[in-house]
């Protein structure tokens, strides 16, 4: 079995591929989708990042990277929406959404233009600890270029902070009944 498995190393380097280059790579698709392309500055608005799996199977968590920095773009924590399964022409499908709320910080075009991290299940084993082996794959979504506007100077009240969107308030009182 040592010979074997030096004769198999040797095989490997010689053409420089993995043994499971002939797999096929998998169907897979992504989309941003955004209410608006129209923000404020400091307005709030959320991301939802698409990926669309055509007969593969995929581990839960899909991962974000390449967004701007905190500097330009203010983000909250990556949240996972329900799954959605079907079949298309006997093929399984599975479409999963993540979204996050984000906030331009400054006026001005911002692209966004993530790298979407997807890691799918390849359904062979790994010769030597006998899981199921595993391979990412980095998919780019179509950009998406927001048009971020300046608060508007007019009628703003000397008290503005800055903050933009919709907010709601809660108040307690105690106690209810005084002298």
């Amino acid at each position: 079995t040592k010979r074997a498995l030096l004769l198999l190393m040797a095989c490997l380097s010689l053409t420089g591929q993995p043994v499971h280059a002939q797999t096929p790579q998998p169907s897979l698709s992504a989309a941003i989708e955004i209410p608006s392309t129209n923000v404020f500055q400091n307005e709030e608005f959320p991301l939802t990042f698409v990926v669309v799996l055509r007969g593969v199977r995929a581990e839960k968590d899909i991962g974000v990277s390449s967004l701007p920095d905190g500097q330009v773009l203010s983000i909250g924590p990556l949240s996972e929406l329900p799954t959605r399964q079907f079949v298309d022409n006997g093929q399984a499908c599975e479409v999963r959404r993540s979204f996050l709320v984000a906030r331009a910080r400054a006026a001005g075009p911002l692209e966004i233009a993530p790298t979407l991290r997807v890691n799918v299940r390849t359904g062979r084993t790994h010769i030597f600890s006998g899981a199921e082996e595993i391979v990412g794959y980095d998919i780019q979504p179509k950009p998406l270029v927001l048009v971020v506007r300046p608060l508007p100077d007019s009628g703003r009240p000397a008290s503005f902070s800055g903050a933009v969107g919709q907010f709601s308030f809660d108040v307690d009182v105690a106690p209810v009944q005084v002298a």
